[in-house]
């Protein structure tokens, strides 16, 4: 029988970054925030790899590119996003037919579909 085990947000984060913390370093990956992570090394092009959240507490994985000359729309202005902290995905990969995992179901889960 399937039971459900809500991970609250630090508690999945943890999860996540940890899990993240051993593999993407290798890759020149520094971490953003729980779930993103940026590679600045050739600006004006960043890679990025993100962990996006989903309803029904699932999560994706999305990568791609942070343009610095590709501007966004934020409060009604014209905004730029020209450092590892504000990169922002402008070129995406999305894989849909991946497994996605899920943190409904514990720590055991989450890891385990991670």
């Amino acid at each position: 029988m399937d039971y459900y085990q809500l991970l609250s947000a630090a508690e999945r984060d943890a999860i996540l970054a940890a899990h993240l913390r051993e593999r993407l370093p290798a890759f020149g990956f520094t971490e953003i925030t729980a779930r993103r992570w940026v590679d600045g090394s050739q600006p004006p092009v960043r890679r990025m790899f993100e962990l996006q959240l989903l309803k029904g507490a699932g999560i994706k994985a999305c990568w791609g590119f942070s343009l610095d000359f590709v501007p966004h729309i934020s409060g009604g202005r014209v905004r730029w996003h020209r450092s590892d902290k504000t990169a922002m995905l402008d070129v995406m990969v999305d894989p849909r037919s991946l497994p996605q995992a899920s943190y409904i179901h514990g720590p055991a889960r989450l890891t385990e579909g991670l």
